[in-house]
């Protein structure tokens, strides 16, 4: 078997691992692995191979429970001799399912925990108002003050570089800790 190209592609909720053949001699079957950390590799499916091809082939393998973060695949190319190659290792990174939490102890300083350094933030009161705007300084809890701001609900929208996250402040009292978590929009 001649392998001609290996690609693993992110798309949303799934990866879909791609392959061209050059051409095959005795192929059997297609084993797609994959890996956390691109050294222990596990099954996730199977393809059956052309057998004999003289002709470039392409074949696909959607995996639809892929690892969040970075993922490895490769492939174990079955003869019907029963041996057995592999394929170079190819790579895909995929968006992680990001959240946001604000906290509060008093109601007039929030600590925004969970965005990325840089990210935008724009505090609206509930007529959709711009209040007051600042960059996130620090992933652990960048402070945002809304004093004055504090006795009515607020709108708090967190931009990174690839997400929007919408976080609804309540209104709230001196004392009383509270907490808001938003998934990205």
């Amino acid at each position: 078997m001649a392998l001609v190209d290996l690609r693993a592609i992110d798309l949303d909720d799934h990866v879909v691992v791609r392959w061209t053949t050059g051409s095959e001699t005795g192929s059997e079957l297609f084993t797609i692995e994959r890996s956390a950390d691109g050294s222990y590799f596990t099954d996730v499916g199977t393809v059956a191979a052309a057998g004999h091809s003289s002709s470039t082939r392409e074949y696909e393998f959607v995996d639809r429970a892929p690892l969040q973060g970075t993922s490895y695949y490769r492939l174990r190319e079955r003869d019907l001799d029963g041996s057995t190659t592999y394929s170079d290792v190819v790579a895909v990174g995929r968006i992680q399912d990001a959240t946001i939490t604000a906290s509060t102890m008093d109601h007039a300083v929030w600590y925004v925990h969970g965005a990325e350094p840089g990210a935008h933030w724009s505090l609206h009161d509930a007529r959709g108002s711009l209040v007051l705007e600042g960059t996130i300084t620090d992933e652990a809890g960048s402070p945002i003050h809304v004093e004055g701001s504090a006795d009515h609900l607020n709108l708090l929208l967190v931009k990174s570089s690839s997400r929007v996250f919408s976080l609804k402040l309540p209104p709230g009292t001196a004392g009383e800790r509270t907490m808001v978590t938003a998934s990205a929009n």
